[in-house]
């Protein structure tokens, strides 16, 4: 849907109702007043009303190619767990003004599926709308060139598109045929280093003869999903399902072991410990949990408090005023925001795993803050492997003033507001600074004096680098990284890195002879350091 009213033009292009779980995303411009803010307004039969926080700022390029007249254009993105199953009579986009007006938009309310009524009906609907979505994606794409893009979309449209609905009897018969010693999976459908964890992990499984169900969750359709591996090599088989189908694989009792990746983007997590934990009690299934971010301790999963600090998990009694007040990112599908319920159900779990997977001694650290009575032996420390690095770094001695690498997808918790901070501050005192981002920064505005390259591989890395005759990549991560995939890939490049004094990334630099780890501080400090450590490097023999 897409609409105009008063100097507001918008556009829903995504709005989905299941189950208690809303998501949509759009964009919204206004060419007389500044947005700062979006909501997203529930009216429910009853009468009450329901706010959901969006996440607006995002870079939508589409919409400003499409639209020359409308720069200021800014996507939103909304996903939450709803307080009430009622029945949403009217939806509104409300407009927040950076001169105190608000303005409210008419949102189209879709039909809402809360049980497996329906689900034929509402897997006809779901596929006219992803494709309609695609092709008009698309065209835009083709103009542009961009035909790799094109196809790599189609391609995973197709696979969306072509997983069934799991009946009861389907998935009885699905599970039935599972071999003895199955092995159950449950992982984020998000990206990033945790799915690449998940995905090397199942192969494994796979090739060693084990049969493997991974279960996932997809914001953008609010569906639980599942993936059958079969271990004897037989093609993949995936079915979307209700939540409670668990139940189903539970009672096979063909699983001999659970494995916990991640469950971000999940709603309702605070179920999630007790469905894990009746495998145990019904099978005696082994139980393997992995940490790759902090969301076992607090929903805020990077440990961000409410003004977007690394909190490194203060005294409880700190949580239960902070988690109340944070209302960015997937927190809110945590509906309680009651810290002492979310630690009382994930320390039951924890109190009985056989194994607690952790990629750096931080990690530990953070979590037995959290959890105490965690027990040593059940910790396992198994930092990730690595893959050779292709190419070498080669340091720009001839290049002028000061060029500096940020690598992968960089949003806020990566660091995107050090990064433009720094931009400022740079601007501000007149130094030549130019920040190459290999990879995407995720923010409204972007400075001049920035350059993207999108998305790249790692092997690509060290050629991009150089091109860009950069002098040193800084990792701007404002929280504890579990690891730091691109802290390794840089180190192994032999690029010199500066890093924050926190986290796995500090752990790696600290030790790291073209490493340097400062303590997280202001912007006027930061590029003091970054200054200081470019004349260290001029005056080094870095052949």
């Amino acid at each position: 849907m897409t609409g105009v009213q008063k100097g507001a033009k918008w556009s829903v292009d995504s709005l989905e109702l299941r189950e208690g779980n809303l998501y949509s995303y759009g964009w919204c411009a206004d060419s007389d007043r500044t947005i700062f803010k979006l909501d997203l307004v529930l009216e429910y039969s009853t009468g009450s009303l329901e706010t959901v926080t969006t996440q607006y700022g995002v870079s939508r390029r589409d919409v400003t190619a499409t639209f020359p007249d409308l720069p200021s254009a800014c996507g939103y993105l909304a996903y939450a767990t709803l307080s009430s199953r009622e029945p949403v009579k009217n939806i509104w986009l409300r407009l927040h003004h950076a001169d105190g007006t608000r303005q409210d938009l008419s949102c189209p309310v879709p039909r809402q599926i809360e049980s497996s009524k329906g689900e034929r009906y509402g897997q006809r609907m779901l596929q006219w709308r992803l494709l309609l979505g695609y092709a008009t994606r698309a065209l835009r794409l083709v103009r542009q060139g961009q035909w790799r893009t094109v196809w790599q979309r189609a391609k995973a449209l197709a696979a969306r598109l072509n997983a069934p609905f799991g009946s009861d009897a389907t998935l009885r018969d699905v599970f039935s045929r599972l071999a003895p010693g199955a092995v159950f999976v449950l992982d984020h459908s998000l990206g990033g280093g945790a799915n690449k964890y998940s995905a090397e992990l199942v192969q494994s499984l796979a090739e060693s003869g084990r049969d493997v169900v991974l279960w996932t969750f997809t914001p953008v359709l609010l569906r639980h999903e599942i993936c059958i591996h079969d271990g004897g090599g037989a093609p993949l088989r995936k079915f979307h399902l209700a939540w409670e189908k668990w139940e189903l694989l539970l009672a096979s009792r063909k699983v001999s072991e659970v494995v916990f990746n991640n469950c971000v983007g999940f709603p309702r997590q605070e179920q999630i410990p007790a469905m894990l934990l009746a495998f145990r009690q019904a099978g005696g299934a082994r139980l393997r949990l992995l940490l790759h971010d902090f969301n076992m301790a607090c929903p805020s999963y990077f440990l961000l408090n409410q003004e977007g600090k690394f909190c490194g998990v203060p005294d409880v009694s700190q949580c239960r005023q902070c988690l109340p007040r944070i209302n960015d990112g997937l927190v809110r599908l945590f509906v309680a925001r009651d810290i002492d319920l979310w630690r009382s159900r994930w320390g039951e779990l924890l109190n009985v795993a056989d194994e607690i997977v952790h990629f750096s001694p931080s990690s530990r650290t953070f979590l037995s803050r959290a959890y105490p009575s965690i027990r040593p032996e059940q910790w396992v420390f198994r930092p990730h492997r690595m893959s050779p690095p292709v190419g070498r770094f080669q340091y720009p001695r001839q290049e002028a003033g000061l060029r500096v690498a940020v690598v992968g997808q960089i949003g806020v918790h990566k660091g995107s507001e050090v990064v433009l901070a720094l931009l400022e501050e740079a601007k501000r005192q007149h130094v030549n600074l130019h920040v190459v981002v290999v990879g995407t920064l995720e923010a409204e505005a972007k400075p001049e004096d920035i350059t993207q390259t999108g998305v790249y591989k790692p092997e690509n890395l060290a050629t991009l680098l150089n091109q860009h005759a950069v002098h040193l990549a800084l990792m701007p991560s404002i929280w504890a990284e579990t690891f730091s995939y691109v802290t390794h890939e840089l180190m192994g490049l032999m690029v010199p890195l500066l890093a924050f004094d926190f986290g796995a990334q500090a752990e790696a630099v600290s030790a790291y002879a073209r490493g340097r780890v400062i303590p997280f501080g202001s912007a006027h400090d930061l590029l003091r350091e970054l200054s200081d450590f470019k004349r260290e490097l001029d005056s080094r023999d870095l052949s």
